[in-house]
């Protein structure tokens, strides 16, 4: 009997005019994946891959070039019903990475004057701005927001920096260079890992 990482699928898909066909664990995996949330490891683990070995099956998976384009084919139906494109993406990060806590709250500055000593103290304090009058797409960046006193928030924005680098990711910066022994530069790419959000706290 074959092994069943060898049996073949019904999954074909051309990439650079030459046309490729899945094994059926490669198919199950894209379609786990896919479902999943992108979680490479489940979607291995799922589809028959040895558990021990199951984050480098995935690693190997989805640098493969035809199984890639298969996900990306996989993928297109829901990306388009969302209207989620490259612009949409790219946007949002943008939007994100500039975000401060001034896009929430009002700057308020107290002077005050000792009438004795007439010394003048300055302090300053946050109000929260109507929230109705801030774009949907900076409410987005808003993961946490609690009056645990009057006058007085917790908040916490998304991490700007790791916005900023998936940006900065897309557009192919951090690259490094390597020269070699006969002058040659090799241009080698830093991976950027994307963190999973951080989940809100309950009140």
């Amino acid at each position: 009997m074959p092994n069943a990482s060898s049996e073949t699928s019904n999954a074909r898909i051309t990439v650079n005019g030459e046309e490729f066909t899945l094994t059926r664990k490669q198919e199950l995996f894209c379609r786990y994946y896919v479902s999943n949330g992108l979680n490479g490891a489940q979607a291995a683990i799922k589809a028959g891959y040895s558990k021990k070995s199951a984050k480098l099956t995935a690693h190997k998976n989805i640098t493969k070039a035809y199984l890639k384009a298969f996900i990306d084919k996989l993928q297109e139906p829901v990306l388009e019903k969302l209207k989620i494109d490259e612009n949409w993406v790219i946007t949002k990060l943008h939007t994100w990475s500039e975000l401060s806590i001034l896009d929430f709250f009002e700057q308020i500055t107290v002077e005050e004057e000792d009438p004795e000593t007439h010394l003048k103290t300055v302090s300053f304090s946050l109000k929260l701005k109507d929230l109705t009058t801030i774009s949907k797409e900076k409410m987005t960046g808003l993961e946490y927001l609690q009056e645990y006193e009057p006058g007085k928030w917790r908040y916490k924005l998304v991490n700007q920096r790791w916005c900023t680098l998936d940006v900065g990711k897309h557009l192919g910066m951090f690259t490094e260079r390597f020269e070699g022994t006969v002058n040659q530069n090799i241009e080698n790419k830093t991976l950027v890992f994307i963190l999973p959000a951080v989940q809100k706290r309950n009140k």
